[in-house]
């Protein structure tokens, strides 16, 4: 459990009577979000096929058998994967073919930043600013898996340089943002990720008031033409 997030009551004690009852390995709940954004996330069962490309459980308020958490030797503790080694494991977890049960019930509260500010200096903002390094420590360990499933490995490291590449940008580090989308062109060919590049180069290079007159200038020329 995170230490900004909130337990119903009896949550535990519902949790533990699902495993009993179960014989499960494991059991996930659905959790109620709160702080910035109302609603429930999602918890899917964590077949191969959709933890092999992201978390798709709750990164908390699960529980799971002493022996199940012994048999794959706990959370990587490494430095590069804080903020996504609960991902880890449960790739570790999902490759044992552990019984895992999701429940339809939010028995977890997950708190979400009010602003941006907020999320500043949080182990997430500080995940997503080194998430290129993190996913590739990952592929790295998990590199035999990953070799069955290269589309997989492929659409890991785009998302990976994506959400670094809006993190530099909300941050105004247009540089570091330049880098990221320059590697996401030169892997995808895609024309709306190299006009992407371009305009983040002009955008350092000229400044805002530069790009304004820019537009303006192309305005004219639209109207002209």
């Amino acid at each position: 459990m995170d230490e900004d997030d909130r337990l119903p009551p009896h949550a535990l004690e519902r949790l533990l009577q699902a495993l009993k009852e179960t014989g499960a390995d494991a059991v996930c709940p659905q959790a109620r979000l709160f702080g910035g954004k109302e609603g429930v996330r999602r918890a899917q069962h964590p077949s191969l096929e959709k933890i092999l490309a992201g978390m798709c459980l709750l990164p908390n308020g699960w529980i799971m058998r002493k022996r199940l958490w012994a048999s794959v030797g706990g959370y990587d503790e490494a430095d590069v994967l804080r903020g996504r080694d609960d991902w880890e494991i449960w790739l570790r977890i999902a490759t044992r073919g552990a019984d895992v049960r999701i429940l339809d019930e939010e028995l977890y509260c997950y708190r979400l930043p009010e602003n941006r500010q907020r999320l500043e200096g949080t182990l997430e903002h500080r995940a997503r600013l080194r998430e290129l390094a993190c996913m590739r420590y990952v592929l790295s360990k998990h590199q035999a898996l990953y070799d069955r499933h290269p589309q997989v490995r492929q659409s890991i490291i785009l998302r990976s340089l994506r959400l670094e590449l809006e993190r530099h940008l909300a941050d105004r580090h247009h540089w570091a943002a330049l880098k990221r989308a320059v590697r996401i062109a030169w892997r995808t060919r895609a024309s709306k990720d190299c006009r992407k590049a371009m305009r983040i180069l002009l955008e350092g290079v000229l400044g805002e008031a530069g790009m304004s007159r820019l537009r303006q200038i192309r305005s004219g020329l639209a109207a002209f033409l």
